[in-house]
């Protein structure tokens, strides 16, 4: 699914193979599906004839090793490395993930950070799907090859999240602020506002 969005009224060129969890019939000619990600992919070419058709390139990422071991020692492959280890820090994805879940805390306690996925590269997708970033930000951060970049820029997004309150996209109407945010998902960004909900 690399859809199109009529905010933007193009084609991405990635997007992420989805796997159906849920049909309903809206109507005779009409029918609405329930996806989850599952990879990223690239657009090669496209081709329309009855149906828009694709040839895509899945996008693996490169998932660095960890600094410590489960014991919280440094690992001997950096112990001896020529490098400082500041430098093998900032690049440490599982030091991302600790960082971004602290942030998320502050942020809003009541997202549901503990269901996400443990690995650095499958909590990024889920980050991508369950907070309430802007469309653009997650058509750029499916874009960004570097798992390192993605997680980083996924902690720059959530510490700017806190600093708005939410308001309705119809009447303008003030809702809620940030860490007032109940996650409806685990798996999407569905939000809903304490106490209640708006209705325009």
């Amino acid at each position: 699914s690399s859809g199109i969005n009529a905010e933007y009224g193009s084609w991405s060129q990635c997007g992420v193979t989805v796997q159906i969890v849920e049909v309903s019939d809206e109507t005779p000619s009409e029918i609405v599906l329930m996806c989850k990600g599952r990879q990223r992919f690239k657009t090669i070419t496209t081709q329309r004839r009855a149906v828009l058709t694709a040839k895509v390139k899945i996008l693996a990422d490169h998932i660095p090793p960890r600094l410590y071991d489960p014991l919280g020692k440094l690992r001997d492959t950096f112990k001896y490395s020529s490098h400082p280890l500041w430098l093998y820090k900032l690049h440490d994805v599982y030091g991302l993930v600790a960082s971004i879940k602290e942030e998320i805390s502050r942020y809003s306690p009541l997202v549901k950070v503990d269901v996400a996925p443990t690995q650095p590269d499958m909590f990024s997708y889920w980050l991508i799907s369950a907070m309430p970033f802007k469309f653009n930000q997650r058509v750029q951060m499916l874009r960004e090859n570097s798992l390192v970049v993605r997680l980083k820029s996924q902690l720059d997004h959530i510490k700017e999240l806190h600093k708005f309150d939410y308001c309705c996209h119809v009447c303008g109407t003030d809702i809620v602020s940030s860490n007032r945010l109940v996650s409806m998902s685990a798996d999407s960004p569905f939000f809903v506002n304490l106490p209640g909900t708006h209705s325009s």
